[in-house]
């Protein structure tokens, strides 16, 4: 017979640097970082995906999108704190109606970026 190990993961202590962006900056890369604990009875592997959204503006956002996202591999019982660094551009859209035809804009505001369920707010000025 042969058993099998259980691998979980948890998150702990997100952090998002810097809290605040200049609009004119946002290409610049930014930092989430959360602590990783494998709970689970054996080594494991997994990947950490950051989402961001807005809960309002001036133009309809998808709910949520993909900012950026980092693998991590843990031993039983291992923690680590893990930095996945990206930019905020997934965010962007095109301001105006739904037919508008200009570039793509992070607009000025606040946005939320979440790890599990962990979130965390960023300001766009």
């Amino acid at each position: 017979m042969r058993t099998f190990g259980f691998v979980y993961f948890e998150y702990t202590d997100l952090a998002v640097h810097p809290t605040k962006l200049a609009q004119r900056a946002v290409t610049d890369d930014i930092t989430v970082s959360v602590e990783v604990r494998n709970t689970g009875d054996r080594a494991g592997e997994t990947v950490i995906p950051v989402y961001g959204g807005r809960d309002h503006g001036q133009v309809l956002y998808p709910r949520k999108v993909v900012v950026g996202f980092e693998r991590v591999a843990l031993e039983a019982g291992e923690t680590a704190r893990v930095d996945i660094r990206s930019s905020i551009l997934p965010l962007a859209t095109v301001l105006g109606d739904v037919f508008a035809r200009g570039e793509l804009v992070v607009d000025t505001g606040e946005y939320w970026l979440s790890v599990g369920d962990l979130t965390e707010t960023l300001s766009v000025v």
